[in-house]
């Protein structure tokens, strides 16, 4: 007879009058031939790791083949027959054509079978021994329950995904990646906690200086590029660890877009700020891409030690700073730049003390240092007015050879020949790009003295040749480049000086109000337009200290010597031994410290306090301040 009987439903155990042997516990390998045709559905295994748990019947011992595992009957445990044990132990794989799990029967060994209620997976298999056997070997078969992963769906996935964008590596925590992801967590903790560190502790001085400085701006473009890069990847990495398996054609599209894009939103950041630093290394070669030339020793007095200065850097031992600020009125319509507004910034190196010099743009008979090629052309002074001296040296670059800005180097040196005093440096703002500036910083804000002429032009004798085109009309008003542009340009019906006050007020103005937000948002207009307005010699070596000393001068005192027309000075003839007198006495009231008398304690606004009562005060006459020149028609609050 087969191993293979006919059961009914619901029937465990052999037929009546068959005979089972015990079923073979097979490898983990498991069969690979041909099976049998009807192979028995219980199979004995063993399996260490769970146990039965119901009890036997009377007379019954249980065993674990092999001796593993706990004996639970009476007595000690006893040996399975030498027939049952062999049945019992694992077979080799089979890999032939006949049925492997075929087993002869023992020899008069009914056999029976029946399932335990003991758990979902156990079975007991009860194999009768032989007469002269008094007991009976259990062999439990209790496989351990197959673990089946929980299917993870496109949602779930994609949104770990997306909180992996927020917080780097929980992507990888939620996929059963513990140690990637706890790695990646704690990284981009470590560099959250830096950046607040840095945000805290550095000063913005710092940060500017940064901003100022080449090799800076080389090292921020290189970690903003690498944490963008990083982040991208770590997104990307989130879904290909998190994507479900078996994905169709369009949600594996789905998927893979929307992990893209949010890859391309972590990096966009970075990628901007690196934009950013390189926008701004590129603008610093181009404007400051002068020489670094040694500064004119410093003049020394008798009051004044040698060396008296910084002890250390591109100023060291130098006792002033002079910076000549110019204001040119060039254009898509003028040929050539004139600088209608020339304004020497002297600023002392260790207070920032600051004596802003100004001459009119009109000006006759500048002169030249002697020896020069302009002298030798000109030794009576300048044929035409002051504001064309940079025009001059532009159109004519052989009267200062060996220079990079020809027109810049003429007017400093007849502009510090005409005040007594060395000049370092100089910028120029050209109202070329002026109006794209304004519109990069979104508009300016100022108050209107009177209803200005936009355009119009009259002849040597006052005769209107062009008339205005339109007027600014009077007021409190944001004015955009254009109308800004007209504010300080126009002159149809307005002298010089009333036009160089309007400028200074559109430069403070623009100052003031061009917040760093704006300027980053539209940095690359802005830039653009910088490379079309500024010119100087200023080297980059020389920015970050600059910067330090104007910081110093926005908190020190400011002194204003405006060499207009009055009774001792007239711009067609000038006394230029009283310009120098005016330079002098105001560079020397500058530099020293206030003075005290015994007794007297003086305050602010040439006022003197009332001392206490009983104390011993001495009478001084208060000194009249000096009456200002009369103001200009349209001149009044910015």
């Amino acid at each position: 007879m087969s191993t293979g009987s006919h059961r009914a439903p619901g029937h465990r155990g052999p037929a009546e009058g068959e005979t089972t042997a015990p079923a073979p516990i097979p490898s983990r390998g498991g069969h690979r031939g041909k099976p049998a045709e009807d192979l028995p559905d219980i199979a004995a295994q063993p399996s260490p790791k769970t146990s039965h748990r119901g009890t036997p019947a009377p007379g019954e011992t249980w065993l674990k083949p092999g001796g593993i595992g706990s004996h639970r009957g009476k007595g000690a445990p006893e040996a399975a027959p030498a027939e049952v044990a062999a049945a019992a132990q694992p077979r080799s794989r089979h890999r032939g054509d006949h049925a492997a799990t075929e087993t002869q029967p023992v020899p008069d060994s009914p056999a029976s079978a029946e399932s335990s209620a003991s758990g979902k997976h156990a079975r007991r298999i009860v194999v009768a021994t032989p007469p002269d056997c008094d007991d009976a070997v259990f062999q439990i078969d209790a496989p351990e329950p197959v673990r089946r992963r929980r299917r993870v769906g496109l949602a779930r996935a994609l949104r770990w995904t997306a909180l992996s964008a927020l917080v780097p590596g929980i992507g990888h925590l939620a996929s059963g990646r513990r140690r990637l992801g706890a790695a990646i967590v704690a990284t981009f903790g470590a560099l959250l906690i830096t950046a607040a560190v840095l945000a805290l502790a550095v000063p913005h001085s710092r940060w500017v200086r940064v901003a100022l400085t080449p090799d800076d701006l080389v090292a921020v473009m290189t970690v903003c590029g690498v944490l963008g890069l990083v982040w991208a990847a770590v997104v990307a990495s989130s879904w290909w660890v998190a994507r479900p398996k078996g994905l169709g054609a369009a949600h594996r599209v789905i998927g893979a877009t929307v992990a893209a894009t949010l890859s391309l939103g972590v990096a966009a950041p970075f990628a901007f700020g690196a934009r950013t630093a390189y926008v701004q290394y590129a603008l610093l070669n181009d404007i400051f891409s002068a020489p670094v030339v040694p500064l004119t020793p410093p003049k020394t007095t008798a009051g004044t030690p040698p060396g008296f200065g910084p002890s250390h850097g591109i100023f060291a031992g130098k006792q002033r700073v002079n910076v000549l600020l110019l204001g040119g009125d060039g254009g898509k319509d003028r040929t050539g730049v004139r600088t209608d507004s020339m304004i020497l910034a002297s600023i002392d190196t260790i207070t920032g003390s600051t004596v802003l010099i100004s001459l009119p743009r009109n000006m006759m008979a500048a002169p030249f240092l002697p020896g020069t090629p302009m002298a030798k052309r000109y030794p009576n002074g300048f044929d035409d007015m002051l504001n064309a001296v940079y025009r001059y040296g532009t159109e004519h670059p052989e009267v200062m050879p060996g220079t990079k800005f020809p027109g810049g180097e003429l007017i400093k040196q007849s502009f510090a020949y005409t005040i007594g005093q060395n000049i370092d440096y100089f910028v120029l703002v050209n109202l070329a790009g002026f109006e794209d500036l304004v519109n990069a910083i979104g508009g300016v804000t100022l108050t209107v003295p009177r209803a200005l002429p936009i355009g119009g032009r009259h002849d040597a004798h006052n005769k209107v040749i062009n008339p205005p085109t339109g007027y600014l009309q009077p007021g409190r008003r944001k004015l955009d480049g254009h109308d800004a542009l007209w504010y300080g340009r126009s002159r149809f019906d307005s002298d010089d000086y009333s036009r160089m006050a309007r400028q200074r007020c559109l430069l403070t103005a623009i100052a003031h109000q061009a917040s760093p937000f704006k300027v980053l948002t539209n940095f690359s207009t802005f830039a653009g337009a910088a490379r079309q307005i500024i010119l100087t010699d200023i080297p980059m070596d020389a920015l970050a200290e600059l910067y330090s000393l104007s910081s110093k001068a926005k908190q020190a005192k400011v002194t204003d010597v405006s060499i207009v027309r009055n009774a001792l000075f007239d711009p067609a003839h000038p006394d230029f031994a009283y310009i120098q007198k005016q330079v002098a006495a105001a560079l020397t009231a500058a530099q020293q410290p206030p003075t005290r008398p015994a007794g007297v304690l003086v305050a602010s606004r040439d006022q003197v306090r009332k001392p206490k009562p009983g104390a011993a005060t001495v009478k001084t006459a208060v000194k009249p301040k000096p009456v200002a020149p009369a103001a200009p028609a349209d001149s009044g609050a910015c």
